[in-house]
């Protein structure tokens, strides 16, 4: 599968998974929320209920006590004039006050009179003998002990629910002695229900608790409020129901309040969590084809770019190619790496192709310095045999003979010696170094280098050792083959004299030598080209003598640089380190020296690249 289909499944995937969790939870966390909320808004609503009918309750209690401590009332239960009170409680007084009967008790709890109104009928009915035998029977109705005595609540009997208020009978300044009991009553019917339907804004309904036989599901109900707080009912997804006990005139459960609500906020967060799905996936849309745009803009055009460029790259001309792609992002590294790795790749086949090289210069070297070192030791014991012999004629044969024949054997040793440094460079260059580690004074070795050179009279030579030099971990035989051919070259490099400079330092844990010279120097283009073998700007050279300085010298572990400038002058430095942690163990063969050991040399002989 392709990048862009594959992307967008993964896209889409996700974001599915994502808008499924997130719906999930936002469901979860925001309906428990809403619920709750739900919950205590029909808690309030019923405990606003309550409140209201206690109020109910409460102006039962004035109107009663507003017929108990009265002059009148006062006055009959002493006189027991019965015609005295009918005159005075007309039915016009239940009306306006809403009482359904009013019960008058001497001071020792025994009627003195009764009076039942029915204010739909506006007509006088019998009192509920249910209701008498209740105030007979309880004694917190029919007797009080104060004056603020007084006792009121809900009463339910066969008949129905009643309101009901006892209190003591007084005169109308509130005083005593106590005369009796008034206890008024008002039937909770349906129209008592709508006032206070109309004065909580509330849909109720009272149902008393010994006819839940009737009502199963609230039976339920009711047993789970007998102890006091709130029940919570949704029947479904458009009502719901808040139920409460309301205790009775003598303090116990009497009745169930019911308070039904539409489900507002309900519906509210089913609406606000549909609608943060469609913006969800709207959202996602709109996202989704903004990233696929941006990721194919940003993205994925520039890598299909960059793989039609790398796919046209020639693996046989890496060095000819690179790719582009603008910008500072991702991409555009990854094209600064796949340019680098181009490089790295070039570069491993120019290294490869010298190896090669180098592997092919390497076996022609050691045959061809195998084949001139026997022919060259020939010459050198010939040219022994001649000295001696020019020894032997002089003082016999022609001074001029003498002279021509010490002139030969001059030029020949000289080139003898320089034969042999070539067949050296060849064998050096051609073998793998072996190192034979030892105590090398550097100073002592430098001196007798310069000491045994041929050096004009125009260069001036200056050395400055630091001492710890003088001791340092190196095979000598093949650092005094270095410094011969980088010394040798300064001298060379200065044809009209100059200043020959030798300086040895400790950097860095390292031994550090700098061979300086004031000579022609060397350009910019030759400078690349220094360390590579057979590579010479001499007309009379091999090439040889710095790749064989650099190979001795890394075979110490350390390097050898440079730095030149046109007609200024050179200054090679080579660094190893002072002290080898693992010495080669005792006896280890080293690179062989030279097998002509010159005793002179010629300001031609040693010249090196």
């Amino acid at each position: 599968m392709k990048l862009r289909p594959k992307l967008f499944l993964i896209f889409g995937a996700s974001y599915i998974m994502v808008f499924m969790a997130l719906l999930a939870a936002t469901n979860a966390f925001t309906m428990r929320g809403f619920t709750d909320l739900e919950d205590a808004s029909i808690e309030k609503q019923v405990n606003m209920g309550v409140h209201a009918l206690g109020l109910r309750i409460g102006e039962l209690e004035d109107v009663t006590r507003g017929y108990a401590a009265w002059d009148n009332s006062y006055y009959f239960i002493q006189s027991n004039i019965t015609q005295f009170i009918d005159r005075i409680l007309l039915g016009s007084a239940f009306v306006d006050s809403r009482l359904s009967f009013m019960v008058f008790l001497d001071v020792r709890g025994r009627v003195a009179y009764t009076k039942a109104f029915d204010v739909m009928q506006l007509s006088s009915v019998p009192l509920p003998s249910s209701v008498m035998e209740i105030i007979l029977r309880e004694d917190a109705l029919r007797l009080h002990e104060s004056v603020d005595s007084r006792v009121s609540g809900v009463l339910s009997v066969p008949e129905g629910l009643f309101m009901v208020s006892s209190q003591p009978i007084l005169t109308s300044e509130m005083k005593g002695p106590i005369a009796g009991t008034l206890i008024c009553g008002r039937f909770l019917d349906r129209l008592e229900v709508q006032q206070l339907e109309e004065t909580t804004f509330l849909t109720l309904r009272l149902y008393s608790l010994e006819e839940l036989d009737d009502y199963p599901a609230l039976a339920s109900v009711a047993y789970k409020v007998s102890g006091g707080g709130v029940a919570v009912e949704r029947p479904n997804e458009e009502t719901i129901f808040g139920y409460s006990a309301v205790a009775g005139v003598f303090g116990e459960p009497i009745l169930l309040m019911e308070v039904e609500a539409p489900r507002d906020v309900y519906m509210h967060s089913v609406m606000m969590v549909a609608y943060f799905a469609v913006a969800s996936i709207l959202v996602g849309i709109v996202i989704a084809f903004v990233a696929m745009v941006t990721m194919n803009r940003l993205v994925l055009a520039p890598l299909l770019d960059l793989s039609r460029e790398v796919t046209e790259i020639d693996p046989h001309a890496i060095e000819q190619k690179s790719v582009t792609v603008n910008g500072d992002d991702e991409v555009s590294a990854l094209s600064t790496s796949i340019n680098n790795m181009l490089k790295a790749l070039n570069q491993y086949q120019r290294r490869l192709k010298e190896t090669e090289r180098m592997a092919t210069i390497g076996e022609t070297a050691a045959m061809v310095g195998h084949d001139l070192r026997n022919p060259l030791q020939m010459v050198f014991l010939l040219g022994a045999r001649l000295k001696k012999r020019i020894e032997l004629l002089t003082g016999r044969a022609d001074e001029e003979d003498v002279k021509e024949l010490e002139f030969i054997e001059d030029r020949l040793k000289a080139q003898t010696v320089y034969m042999d440094k070539i067949v050296s460079d060849l064998q050096d260059f051609s073998k793998n170094v072996r190192l034979s580690i030892e105590a090398t004074d550097l100073e002592k070795l430098v001196g007798e280098i310069v000491s045994s050179m041929t050096v004009p009279e125009g260069i001036n030579v200056s050395t400055s050792f630091d001492e710890r030099l003088r001791s340092v971990h190196a095979d000598g035989g093949l650092m005094r083959r270095v410094f011969t051919n980088l010394l040798t070259n300064a001298v060379q490099a200065m044809p009209e004299g100059g200043f020959l400079m030798v300086e040895g330092s400790v950097v860095n844990g390292n031994a550090k030598v700098s061979v300086s010279d004031t000579g022609i120097g060397i350009s910019e283009e030759d400078a690349s080209k220094i360390f590579r073998p057979l590579f010479t700007t001499k007309a009379k050279g091999t090439g040889l003598g710095l790749a064989v300085c650099k190979k001795l010298v890394e075979a110490h572990g350390g390097e050898i640089s440079f730095g030149s400038k046109k007609g200024v002058g050179t200054t090679f430095n080579v660094v190893i380190p002072l002290v080898h942690d693992v010495p080669p163990p005792a006896g280890a063969p080293r690179a062989e020296a030279a097998a002509v050991a010159p005793t002179d040399r010629d300001p031609q002989a040693g010249a090196v690249a």
